[in-house]
């Protein structure tokens, strides 16, 4: 390992098995734009990818919908079907201007009148639920990162650590997140 990095090597994705989870110690404002570039395991679906929920009408959240066996991303009231099963996929997320899009293509915009604030992080390979990690998913994640107007908040990237351990680093915050799940 290259003692002036703090990780030993960046790898392609982490991966969880279904029962990890990431807590990304990162919350929704008004102003937050997220963007992700994931694959969902094809033999698990109505699991979260990532996600925050305090209640249905205020949450976010990208899942793998075992009805249409596509992903699936909620804000707010607003739901929109991608259209994408197990092929790996980028999202945005964009609260800020009220809209999602999978692959480029527009799945709503111009949401309702609910806000989408949470003041419970968001967490990867999972849904937060009043501090409760729920339907954790079998993904990989190869890209994430969160924006508040414009400023970056989160930029992670897979590693692994010096210890051999797989976590992912964020690049603004220069901290190691490791899997809190089992």
């Amino acid at each position: 390992c290259d003692s002036s990095k703090p990780f030993c090597k960046q790898v392609a994705y982490l991966e969880s098995t279904g029962t990890q989870y990431i807590d990304t110690d990162a919350y929704v404002t008004p102003n937050t734009v997220i963007f992700v570039e994931a694959q969902a395991s094809q033999e698990q679906m109505n699991y979260t990818l990532l996600g925050a929920d305090v209640e249905l009408a205020h949450s976010i959240h990208v899942h793998f919908s075992s009805i249409t066996g596509k992903v699936v991303i909620r804000m707010a009231e607003a739901l929109g079907d991608s259209g994408i099963s197990t092929q790996k996929f980028s999202a945005i997320l964009d609260v800020k201007n009220r809209k999602a899009s999978v692959n480029g293509r527009t799945l709503f915009s111009n949401l309702g009148t609910n806000s989408i604030v949470s003041n419970l992080s968001i967490a990867l390979f999972c849904r937060n639920e009043y501090s409760v990690y729920r339907l954790c998913s079998k993904a990989k994640i190869y890209n994430y990162k969160m924006s508040d107007n414009g400023t970056a908040v989160r930029d992670f990237v897979a590693v692994i650590d010096k210890n051999g351990v797989a976590g992912v680093y964020d690049k603004v915050t220069k901290r190691m997140f490791y899997n809190a799940g089992s």
